[in-house]
């Protein structure tokens, strides 16, 4: 029954795919992206075999725990059918009963972090409790959905940077899709492929809301709005760090070129100031304690489970001096952890020729030196690159285990590259201004 109804939802996406305007008018014909999600399935199989040969205890286990637990929300829908509806959009479930009779019984609900401003397991126990009803709780077609959502979030990313380089540009469609940390986590039934979904198409609205031929802007308004929420919902620091770049794009675009950088420093120090007085709305909201606390969470989640990955970083202070002394050791971490004399196990070893891979991505695309000379362009680069870096430097500062961190850091590595990319790509765009 699993892999009839696995098989019946892998072909009913590959038809949408092939189907749907979305897919249609891109330099590459619809098939290459069957192609890819099928790719995609395949490495989510791969996936489930690593973690079911290595990770014994399912409750830890992070492709199951929230799967699991979706059980206990989606069971409502048969015996209690307005309770599911209220738990699943989050109105009047918070009172007592629920907690007794529904959840109580998951493992994840709750927060595990202190550090948390929001608990983010419960958009993926929400998803995952939608999907259940169609799977009929079959955990591989969860993957199928996750692979096509994943991929649709991607595509959007892909279509979003094609607006300013050469139409044909397979170097472009490889970095998107089989950069291998996107690849891996993105195809799993786990926050990435719902967070590169609403991020793709968050990147996707901001850049058609300023293109000069986007005539249906509002609608991208009303997208953007959704996607906010929903990023919100799922990796809050990410949402963070790509608004800040989103505002040094606004900046720059109404105020022309000069001083691209010192506008998006700019832009950063507004978010800070933001962020820094937001406990004065909500009182739990204190960035840098936010920071410092998800830092020894870590810490002491890696010791708890003696994490083979985990690495000696040094704490944070809990001032901004703090967390400016701590980017160049934020940024080794982000570019140079696992290290390969540190390193065990075979996805170990692929995460250390990832990062070499990049490293020399990054320097062979600037060694090129071919600056793009249009202004707009260039600030689109900078988006990717500014919210890129600033992410993967969030991750560094809180994630003291690599393998937690060549999966968080994923995002951000992908948008630093198609910044650079853009950056140093002085062709024809897809989109003409």
């Amino acid at each position: 029954m699993e892999i009839a109804l696995t098989i019946f939802y892998a072909l009913i996406f590959s038809g949408l795919i092939l189907r749907l305007r979305f897919f249609k008018d891109l330099p590459f014909k619809a098939p290459i992206f069957v192609g890819i999600f099928w790719v995609k399935i395949g490495v989510g199989f791969f996936l489930y075999w690593i973690y079911t040969n290595t990770y014994q205890d399912r409750f830890s286990s992070d492709i199951f725990k929230y799967f699991d637990d979706s059980y206990h929300m989606t069971k409502a829908l048969y015996t209690q059918p307005l309770d599911f509806f209220k738990m699943l959009f989050g109105v009047n479930n918070k009172s007592e009963f629920f907690h007794t009779e529904y959840y109580d019984q998951m493992n994840n609900w709750y927060r595990v972090y202190q550090s948390s401003l929001y608990n983010d397991s419960h958009a993926i126990i929400r998803v995952n409790a939608l999907i259940r009803i169609f799977s009929f709780g079959h955990y591989h077609v969860h993957t199928v959905f996750m692979c096509f959502f994943s991929l649709v979030g991607l595509t959007a990313i892909y279509k979003s940077a094609l607006m300013f380089v050469e139409k044909t540009d397979y170097f472009l469609l490889l970095i998107v899709f089989f950069l291998p940390s996107v690849l891996l986590w993105s195809s799993g039934v786990l926050k990435e492929a719902i967070l590169f979904f609403a991020l793709g198409f968050l990147i996707f609205s901001i850049l058609k809301i300023f293109k000069q031929d986007s005539r249906k802007w509002y609608w991208w308004g009303l997208l953007l709005f959704g996607l906010l929420f929903l990023l919100f919902q799922v990796k809050f620091y990410v949402l963070a760090a790509f608004i800040s770049g989103a505002i040094g794009f606004i900046i720059v675009r109404y105020t022309g070129e000069k001083w691209l950088v010192p506008k998006y420093c700019f832009a950063l120090c507004l978010m800070v100031l933001l962020g820094m007085n937001y406990h004065r709305i909500s009182p739990e909201f204190e960035v840098i304690e936010l920071i410092t606390l998800k830092q020894q969470d870590m810490i002491a989640l890696g010791e708890l489970k003696d994490a083979g990955s985990l690495f000696k970083t040094e704490p944070l202070e809990p001032s901004i001096t703090g967390l400016i002394k701590g980017v160049p050791e934020a940024l080794f971490h982000s570019f140079f952890q696992p290290l390969p004399w540190q390193t065990k196990g075979a996805l170990q070893w692929l995460a250390v020729g990832e990062n070499l891979f990049i490293l020399f991505l990054l320097f062979w695309m600037i060694w090129k030196k071919s600056i793009n000379p249009i202004t707009d362009y260039k600030n689109a680069a900078l988006f990717f690159i500014f919210s890129g870096l600033l992410l993967i430097i969030i991750v560094g500062w809180t994630t003291p285990i690599a393998g937690a961190l060549v999966r968080y850091k994923s995002p951000g590595m992908l948008a630093l590259l198609i910044g650079v990319y853009i950056y140093t790509n002085p062709k024809a765009p897809f989109l003409k201004q």
